[in-house]
C-alpha cells in the first residue's frame, strides 16, 4: 500500500521542463512578433529604461540624504548642497557627524516662518554629544548664482537654528565660488540645523576709510576703528554720535567686516593676501588695508588722531608699528584693546573646562553659583563666535600679539589706554578656580574680554572705568576723557560711579554735512537710471548675470628686476615702461633717469625725467626743456603735452583742487574744483580731463574749459561718487568708481547710465579701437564694454595677481604686476 502513495519525482521534473520549454517558446514568439512592430517595441524598451533610471535616481537620493563625516580623517562629505570639513584635532576624541536634509513638518515650519535660499540641513553628532570644537569647522553651502547681487555685495549669510528658534547668522559668513559654483560658507565651532538666509543691504560692502563728515579745520581729524562692538563706529539713524564729540574736526570710520557677512570680492582679496604671506591672519590683512588707506593722497596730506576699540586696536597697533613711514598720525586712544592677547578666545580652555562640563558639578568644583557659571558659558560662547576667524589672532601667544609686543612703541605718537573693570552679566570669578585662568572676568580687573594687565602698554598711562567691553561707546564720562586727552593731552581722573548711574551718551544736534556743488553747476539737469537687458532704449545696458571666464588668454610674461615701476604706454606698436631708474622699450633699456608722470597720447608718450620734460614719439626720445621751479611735494598729478606744455594740480587745505599751467613767469591758475584728490588724463594732443572726486572738467591745451560735469548729478540719489578714473570716447565719458560701478555719461544728450554695480573694476579704463572695445581694469579682474552694441559684457576675467598698471599696444593688453624686486609684464592678445 505504501507504494500506491509513492511520488514519482522524475515524472514531475519532466512535466516542469516541458512547461518551462513551452513558456520560453511562447515568450520568444511574443518578442519576435513585438519586434515586427518596431515602434511599439522601442517605445516599451524606452519606458523600461526610464523607469529603471528613475529608480536608480531615487535610490541614490535616499543614499545621499544621510551622509557620515569622520573627524579623524578630516573628511569633506557633500550632502547634495552642503559640505562640512572637520580639521584633525577639532575634538578631544574622534567624532563623526551625520548630514540629513530637513524634511516633513520641520521643513514646512521653517519655510513658512523664515525665508531660506535652498535647502535646510541637520548636522547631528552621532554620539549625541553637543561639543564645542577646539578648531573651527568649515561649513559650505552651494547656492544658485542668480541670488547674488554682485561681487561686492554681502546679501547672503549662512545661519543655524536650534529647535524652533529663529535663524542665527554665523558671524563672518562669506560668499565664494569654486569649480562647482557659488557658495556661502562660514567658520563655526558648533553645528545644528544649517541654511542660507538673505541679508538686507543698502549697497556694496564698505571696506576702508569712510568719510563721515568733512569740515574746514586746522585741528587733526578723527579716525574711528571699531572692534567687537559694532556700535562703536557711532552710526545711528540720526547720524554719527562721534560728530557731537568732535563737531569741529573731520571724521572718518574704518569699515571692515569683523562679524558681518563678507562679499565675494572681499574674500578673494583676503585669500590672495593670505596666500602671499602664508598665514590666514585677518588682523594682518586689515592692517595692510588700513595702511593703504592712510597713504591715500587725500588722507596722507592731513594729520589725524585714532580712537580704536578691541580688535580694531590690534589692527591699528600692527599697522603703525610695522609701517613707520606713516607719520601723519599723532595720537592713539586704545579702548579695551588686548595688547597682550586674551584668554577669553582660548577655545581649548573653554571647550574642555566650561562648555562640556555639567553645570551643577562644575560650578561646585570651581566655587561659583550655577547662574554665574551659565553666564560665563553664554558670554564666552558668544564672544568666540562673534570674532570667528580672528580668534587665533587675539590669543596671548599669537603671531600678531608677539609681533606687536616685541616692538618698542613709537616715540612720535602719544598714547592713551582705557579699560573697563566690570565684566558683563554680573560675572565675577574672584576667589574661584577661574580667577587665574580668566583674569578678564574678575570684577575690578577686566571688562569681560581684556584685563588691565593685558591692555596695559609699557610706560603708557592706564585709565579704568567700571564698565564692560560693550558699554564704552555709550558712556559720556569716557567720551569726555577721550576728548580731554585729544584736546589738551590731560588725563582726567575717572569718576568712581556705579554702572547703572552712568548717564547714557546719546547723539544730539548732529552737524549738517557739507558737499553741495556750486550753484552754477547745480542747475545742470540730467536723467540717470540703471539699464537692464529687457529695456528697449538707445543707451547702455548690461546682462542680468555675470560669469567668470578667461576670454583673454595670456600669451607670455616676462620679469624686469631692480627697478620700481612708475608708468607705461605705447608708441608706434612698441611698449615702454618707466621706472625710478631707467626707461625700458620692451625688455631693453633706452634711457637712464628717474621717470615720473609718463602718460600716453594717441601718437606719443610724455612725462618727466629728473628735472626735464621728455617725449617719445615718431622721432624718438628727446628732451623738451627743463621743468620750471615747482614744489614736488605739493603736486598731486602732472601732465606734459607732446609740445612741452605742462599742467599740474595741487590739493589745497580748502578741500579743493587747483589746476595750474607752468610758464616761464611761474605758475598760472587755470581752474579750481572742489575735491580732495585729482587725476590728469590725456584725451588727445590738444585736450585733457581734469578729474577730482567731485567734478570732471574737460580742458584744452591752451587752458580753456570745454566741459564741466558735477559727478553727483549724473548718478543715482544716495550713490557715492568716489571716482578713480575716467575716459572720453566719442560723445561719452566712461567713469569708474571705488564702489565698483561704472557711469556712462553722454554729454551731448545729458543722459547717464549706471552699469555693473559691484562687478566693475576700479583701476583704469582702456580703449581698443579695432574692436571698439572698452577694457575696464580692476585690482584682480577685467571687464569689457562692447561700444558697438553699447553693452557691458557678462564676462569677468579673474587675474591671479594684483594689477599695478595696464595699457594696450599692438593688439595686445599689457598688464603690469608689481614685485618687491621689480615688476612682471603679462601680455594678452586681444581677440574679442
Amino acid at each position: 500500500m505504501a507504494q500506491d502513495h509513492k511520488v514519482n519525482f522524475s515524472l514531475i521534473k519532466n512535466i516542469k521542463n516541458i512547461k518551462l520549454t513551452r513558456t520560453l517558446a511562447t515568450f520568444g514568439m511574443f518578442v519576435k512578433n513585438l519586434y515586427k512592430r518596431k515602434v511599439l517595441f522601442f517605445t516599451i524598451i524606452g519606458v523600461l529604461v526610464f523607469v529603471i533610471a528613475i529608480g536608480v535616481f531615487v535610490l541614490r537620493a535616499k543614499m545621499q540624504a544621510k551622509i557620515q563625516v569622520k573627524e579623524e580623517e578630516a573628511a569633506q562629505a557633500v550632502a547634495i548642497n552642503l559640505s562640512i570639513h572637520i580639521p584633525p584635532g577639532a575634538y578631544p576624541k574622534g567624532k563623526t557627524f551625520t548630514i540629513e536634509p530637513v524634511m516633513g513638518s520641520d521643513l514646512k515650519y521653517y519655510e513658512q516662518v523664515y525665508r531660506f535660499v535652498g535647502n535646510i540641513y541637520n548636522v547631528k553628532p552621532d554620539d549625541g554629544r553637543d561639543e564645542f570644537a577646539i578648531k573651527p569647522l568649515q561649513l559650505k553651502m552651494y547656492i544658485p548664482g542668480d541670488r547674488l547681487l554682485g561681487r561686492n555685495y554681502a546679501n547672503l549669510t549662512l545661519a543655524y537654528m536650534k529647535d524652533e528658534s529663529p535663524p542665527n547668522p554665523f558671524p563672518g559668513s562669506y560668499i565664494g565660488k569654486d569649480e562647482r559654483g557659488y557658495f556661502v560658507a562660514a567658520s563655526a565651532f558648533h553645528a545644528s540645523k544649517i541654511g542660507v538666509i538673505p541679508v538686507p543691504v543698502t549697497g556694496e560692502q564698505r571696506h576702508g576709510l569712510r568719510l563721515v563728515r568733512d569740515v574746514l579745520s586746522v585741528k587733526p581729524g578723527i579716525i574711528i576703528v571699531p572692534g567687537e562692538s559694532p556700535k562703536f563706529s557711532g552710526d545711528t539713524s540720526e547720524g554719527n554720535f562721534w560728530e557731537t564729540v568732535f563737531p569741529d574736526r573731520p571724521l572718518y570710520v574704518f569699515d571692515y567686516p569683523l562679524s558681518q557677512p563678507r562679499s565675494m570680492l572681499y574674500m578673494q582679496e583676503a585669500s590672495s593676501f593670505f596666500k602671499s604671506i602664508g598665514d590666514k591672519s585677518f588682523v594682518k590683512f586689515e592692517s595692510e588695508i588700513f595702511a593703504q588707506e592712510l597713504k591715500r593722497p587725500d588722507v596722507s596730506k592731513n594729520e589725524y588722531h585714532i580712537i580704536a576699540q578691541g580688535i580694531g586696536g590690534l589692527i591699528v597697533l600692527y599697522t603703525l608699528l610695522n609701517h613707520p613711514e606713516i607719520t601723519n598720525i599723532k595720537k592713539v586712544i586704545l579702548i579695551g584693546v588686548p595688547y597682550r592677547g586674551t584668554n577669553i578666545a582660548n577655545t581649548l580652555i573653554f571647550a574642555n573646562m566650561i562648555y562640556s562640563s555639567p553645570v551643577k558639578s562644575a560650578a561646585e568644583v570651581l566655587g561659583l553659583s550655577e547662574k554665574t557659571f551659565m553666564n560665563i558659558r553664554f558670554h564666552i560662547f558668544n564672544y568666540i563666535e562673534m570674532i570667528n576667524d580672528y580668534y587665533e589672532d587675539v590669543l596671548p601667544d599669537s603671531d600678531v600679539v608677539r609681533n606687536i609686543t616685541s616692538k618698542p612703541l613709537r616715540e612720535d605718537l602719544k598714547y592713551l589706554v582705557i579699560v573697563g573693570t566690570l565684566p558683563p552679566f554680573g560675572i565675577d570669578v574672584k576667589g574661584s578656580g577661574l580667577e587665574r585662568i580668566y583674569p578678564e572676568l574678575v570684577s575690578g580687573r577686566g571688562d569681560g574680554v581684556v584685563s588691565d594687565d593685558e591692555a596695559r602698554l609699557p610706560g603708557v598711562p592706564l585709565v579704568t572705568f567700571p564698565v564692560s567691553f560693550d558699554s564704552y561707546y555709550s558712556k559720556s564720562e569716557i567720551m569726555n576723557t577721550i576728548k580731554g586727552f585729544i584736546d589738551t593731552d590731560k588725563l582726567p581722573t575717572p569718576p568712581k560711579l556705579e554702572e547703572d548711574k552712568y548717564k547714557e551718551y546719546l547723539p544730539v544736534d548732529v552737524v549738517k554735512r557739507e558737499g553741495l556743488p556750486p550753484k552754477a553747476e547745480s542747475e545742470q539737469k540730467t536723467e540717470s537710471y540703471e539699464a537692464t537687458e529687457e529695456e528697449v532704449h538707445e543707451g547702455y545696458y548690461q546682462p542680468k548675470q555675470f560669469v567668470e571666464e578667461e576670454i583673454l588668454l595670456e600669451e607670455v610674461e616676462y620679469s624686469i628686476k631692480g627697478s620700481f615701476y612708475n608708468s607705461g604706454g605705447c608708441v608706434r606698436d612698441e611698449p615702454y615702461f618707466a621706472t625710478n631708474k631707467v626707461l625700458y622699450k620692451a625688455k631693453n633699456i633706452i634711457e637712464k633717469g628717474n621717470f615720473k608722470f609718463l602718460k600716453e597720447f594717441p601718437s606719443a608718450l610724455s612725462g618727466i625725467k629728473d628735472k626735464e620734460k621728455v617725449v617719445i614719439d615718431v622721432i624718438g626720445f628727446r628732451s623738451l626743456g627743463s621743468v620750471e621751479d615747482m614744489n614736488d611735494d605739493s603736486i598731486d598729478d602732472l601732465l606734459v603735452f607732446p609740445d612741452g606744455t605742462l599742467y599740474y594740480t595741487e590739493v589745497s587745505g580748502e578741500v579743493s583742487v587747483k589746476l595750474y599751467i607752468s610758464t616761464k613767469d611761474g605758475k598760472k591758475l587755470v581752474v579750481k574744483s572742489p575735491g580732495t584728490y585729482s587725476k590728469l588724463i590725456p584725451v588727445d594732443e590738444n585736450s585733457m580731463i581734469f578729474l577730482t572726486d567731485k567734478m570732471l572738467i574737460l580742458v584744452s591745451k591752451d587752458g580753456q574749459v570745454l566741459d564741466r560735469v558735477v559727478l553727483s548729478l549724473i548718478t543715482r540719489s544716495g550713490y557715492a561718487t568716489n571716482v578713480t578714473y575716467a575716459l572720453k570716447i566719442d560723445d561719452a565719458y566712461f567713469i569708474i568708481t571705488k564702489e565698483h560701478y561704472m557711469i556712462v555719461y553722454d554729454y551731448k544728450k545729458r543722459e547717464s547710465w549706471l552699469l555693473g554695480e559691484g562687478w566693475i573694476g576700479s583701476k583704469k579704463i582702456l580703449y581698443y579701437k579695432p574692436s571698439n572695445l572698452a577694457i575696464v581694469v580692476g585690482k584682480k579682474f577685467l571687464n569689457f564694454v562692447d561700444l558697438n552694441s553699447k553693452r557691458l559684457l557678462q564676462y569677468i576675467q579673474p587675474l591671479e595677481y594684483y594689477v599695478k598698471d595696464a595699457f594696450v599696444c599692438s593688439g595686445k593688453l599689457y598688464v603690469i604686476e608689481e614685485k618687491d624686486d621689480g615688476f612682471v609684464v603679462h601680455i594678452y592678445p586681444i581677440r574679442i
